[in-house]
Order: C-alpha cells, then structure tokens, then sequence
C-alpha cells in the first residue's frame, strides 16, 4: 500500500495518498476479487493471489523486490504499468516525475526494457484544456491511439477491443531476453512516433503555434508493450538476495510478465476523461486489463467468444460544435498518488495455494 512520506518533528503524522486505480478495481471487481492493499514487506506474495498488478510503483525496498522476483519463479503472473515517469496534474497542467529505479531495473533483468522519456504520435487523442477563460482543444501527441494494425497478430489478450490508447507512455523493448523465456510485443505506436525526453508535458503554442509541439525527426514505429512467458531467471545472485527462508533460486515453473510502458493509461484521471466527449479514445482500456487478466488466469475460453460489438466502438473523430459541449469540470483533476500496489485474484473458483519449496 502506499506509504505516506515521514513527518517533520513537531509536525501531525501525514495521511498516505488516495488511491489512485478505484475506477479500475471497481470495473474489475465485478468478476474478479481485488485485493488493493497488499505487504510485500515479508518478501512473498500471499499464496491466495493468482495475478499480481503494479501501478505508479515507488521505491521498493529489497524484500519487495524478492517478493516479486519468488512469484515470477514460483509461477505467478504479473502485470507491470510502468512508463519511464508517472504523470501528476493539476489546473496548472501536467508534469513528469521519474518511475523507481528499483522496477525498472527488475523489468530490464528479464528482458524488458523501458526506455527514457516519452513517445509521441501523430495518431493521437484530443485534449482540451482551459486557457485564459475558455476551453481549447487540440490533438495532444502524448495520448497515443492504438488500432488493431499495431495489435499482436491473434493474442488472446486483445480479442474484441477495437482500439486502444497509451497516454503518456514510453517505450518498451525486448532486449537481452534470458534463456527459457519467449518475448512477443503486445503493441506498438503507429509510424509517425517519436521519443522526447522532458519533464515538461504541456504543449507551447507561442513557440510552435499549429501543433505545440515540436515535430519528431526520428519518427518509426515503437513498441509500447511487451509479453514474457516461461521460466523467468531470478533478479538476485547469491550474495544480494535478502534471506528469507524458502526462497527459490531458479524457477519451479512457468510465469508469465506483462509491461505496459504507460502508468496511466487506466489511472483514475484518465479513466474519468474516458467518460467525456472527448476521452473516447480512452474508453476500452480497461477491457485490455480484464483481458489480460483472463489471459493469465487462462481462461481463453471466455476471451475466444468475445466480440468487438459487446464492447465500446472506436469513434470517429467529433466535429468543433460538439467538442465545445466538453464543460471546464471535465479538466479539474486532483493530485496523483505516487505509489500503488493491487492484487487480483480469481473469484469463481478456490485459488490454489503455492507450495513452499527449499532453494
């Protein structure tokens, strides 16, 4: 759970932050059991949990991190939203603060790198925003739209979701895979993509008056997110794994790791914007979550029936008279919480329990 950060002397015991995926749990909770306070401190995960999901993590400490690493080995699933910077707003606009290194390092060592900054699309959602007193509009490149041309071809996973969006997202690559692992990418940008590395996130339209931004010239097509099956190698050698009895030191069975290179892209704040006029683009984010989820609890004979039609249709784009309908209510986001841990586990059927074997 989220950690509030210490008091000064003399100052009242500060109150940890809000959650920052209740949208999301309550969607998921309504086939699944969500657990949204989990210790990892012990350095286990509890027996009872089938799939473990990481958002907007902050510093782990090295039982956490083993705590992750022992479910990986031990079989368990793990859906990592991690962009290289978790994004905080406020009527001032939005800013960039960077992801743990901690998780990020763990991702790289089984073969899943998330790059520096962000990426860029000219296949983008739209954004509106106040400024000087009244509501603007303009496509906003941090949003990135994912169609089915970027899809995996035929995973399971992405059954029946006609589109999809990345904001804020970086990019995330297989690179040094270990042995015994298979690697696919799961998305990608269109190829009008490009990285920028800034913590400034609001677009300048007295510097680049058409677009806000500056244009990329190292435009391609980018992965956004990575699947890893199999045996997954151990984040620890010897010497730094904290001791903690039972732990393994190579895999017992087969595991299986998601990264999504954005953190927000089913955060409160964006999930909210999905029910605008304007946040459409965001609308089906959180059936890839439920997908995945069914994926990795391989419950393929429900995603095999699904359709596109039972699910939100991608829209076309929305004339400026309907667009000015959006009211400024929309835009008053709150403060992000800058640390989340949750577990899904399954509901319909008892949770198998993982036994405790010696390294």
């Amino acid at each position: 759970a989220p950690t509030p950060p210490p008091s000064a002397p003399g100052e009242p015991p500060r109150q940890a932050p809000p959650p920052e995926y209740r949208f999301l749990e309550q969607m998921m909770a309504q086939r699944f059991e969500v657990e949204p306070d989990v210790d990892l401190s012990s350095g286990a995960v509890p027996d009872t949990v089938d799939v473990l999901v990481l958002g907007k993590v902050g510093p782990l400490s090295a039982n956490e991190q083993l705590a992750i690493d022992q479910f990986l080995l031990r079989g368990g699933s793990v859906i990592a939203m991690a962009g290289s910077s978790r994004v905080s707003m406020d009527r001032g606009g939005f800013a960039a603060e960077a992801t743990s290194q901690a998780l990020l390092d763990m991702l790289a060592r089984y073969g899943a790198k998330v790059g520096s900054g962000f990426l860029l699309d000219d296949q983008s959602g739209t954004l509106a925003m106040p400024v000087r007193g009244r509501v603007v509009q303009f496509q906003y490149p941090y949003w990135l739209d994912i169609r089915p041309g970027q899809f995996a071809a035929d995973h399971l996973a992405l059954q029946g979701i006609p589109q999809l969006s990345m904001p804020w997202v970086s990019e995330v690559s297989l690179a040094d895979v270990p042995e015994g692992l298979k690697g696919e990418v799961l998305l990608r940008s269109s190829p009008d993509a490009w990285n920028r590395v800034s913590a400034d996130l609001m677009p300048d339209f007295r510097t680049y008056s058409e677009t806000g931004f500056a244009r990329g010239t190292d435009k391609a097509e980018r992965p956004v997110a990575v699947v890893l099956t199999g045996r997954f190698p151990s984040f620890f050698d010897d010497a730094s794994r904290p001791k903690v009895e039972g732990a393994l030191t190579v895999a017992a069975a087969d595991g299986k790791l998601v990264v999504l290179g954005s953190s927000e892209m089913l955060s409160d704040v964006i999930l909210e914007y999905a029910g605008s006029p304007l946040g459409r683009v965001h609308a089906n984010n959180p059936l890839l979550m439920q997908n995945l989820l069914d994926w990795a609890l391989a419950d393929t004979d429900l995603l095999s029936i699904r359709n596109a039609g039972t699910f939100s249709r991608t829209l076309d784009p929305m004339d400026e008279s309907a667009a000015r309908t959006l009211e400024y209510a929309n835009y008053a986001f709150g403060g992000l919480v800058l640390a989340a841990f949750f577990v899904i586990a399954r509901r319909r059927r008892p949770i198998p329990t993982v036994p405790k074997r010696s390294a």
